[in-house]
């Protein structure tokens, strides 16, 4: 893109990812073309202060945000940014799946977290050390101990 946030090249990968062949996009905003209005302003904003910095200032920059496909489909992408002359290259990722995979495991984490609390066995977790960090309900009733 250039210095006005405009598509001046869209690869291939970029045409199946968001389903605008090469020549519907070069000359069009990137944040209008492909992020999802609510994200635009905040990525507007990040994208001109990339483009108007110094090279060492900003050298690159990483922004997750949600974009938005021909057909109107949302999902979540990574924006690798990096600027080159008086360009700045985008590198978008879709990260649907790492998504996917980090709520499936806040999910598993609430679960462990609730089968320990209400187990009727005594369970607890040490440091390195030996030093007791946590400790279950039905420990602590064992114990006869409140931490």
């Amino acid at each position: 893109m250039n210095a006005a946030g405009e598509v001046v090249g869209w690869n291939a990968q970029a045409e199946k990812m968001f389903g605008w062949p090469s020549k519907d996009v070069c000359g069009t905003r990137f944040s209008v073309t492909v992020i999802a209005p609510a994200q635009r302003p905040a990525l507007d904003q990040t994208l001109q202060q990339f483009l108007e910095s110094s090279d060492e200032a900003i050298p690159n920059c990483w922004v997750e945000t949600t974009a938005i496909d021909r057909e109107g489909r949302e999902f979540p992408v990574e924006l690798a940014i990096v600027g080159a002359f008086a360009h700045g290259i985008v590198i978008v990722t879709d990260i649907t799946e790492r998504k996917r995979a980090e709520e499936a495991l806040r999910d598993g984490e609430a679960l462990t977290r609730a089968m320990v609390e209400g187990s009727v066995d005594g369970i607890l977790t040490m440091d390195e050390r030996g030093s007791i960090t946590t400790a279950n309900p039905a420990l602590e009733t064992i114990f006869g101990y409140r931490g």
